[in-house]
């Protein structure tokens, strides 16, 4: 059996000048020294499974590998902005 149902609120609605609240908040949890913020909530990205898994990754690589610093994942982590929703 299929059905279908409408839900009013599963994806964000961008009002003006949301850009600009969202850098101020993520640049102060950035600040956090041993704060990772990953996935497609804490990015705010429209993304596919695949690439969420992919973050998880590689911020486990990078928590691993202790020599890497905040600065290099924050490299690793603006790369994230380039993933799409593929359908």
């Amino acid at each position: 059996m299929l059905f279908s149902t409408k839900l009013r609120t599963v994806y964000p609605v961008y009002g003006l000048g949301w850009r600009e609240r969202f850098d101020r908040i993520f640049r102060r949890l950035d600040s956090v020294v041993n704060l990772y913020q990953v996935g497609r909530t804490a990015l705010f990205l429209h993304c596919n499974i695949d690439h969420a898994m992919t973050m998880g990754l590689e911020v486990s690589r990078h928590l691993r590998d202790e020599a890497t610093t905040k600065e290099e994942w924050n490299r690793v982590q603006r790369g994230f902005a380039d993933y799409r929703v593929r359908e």
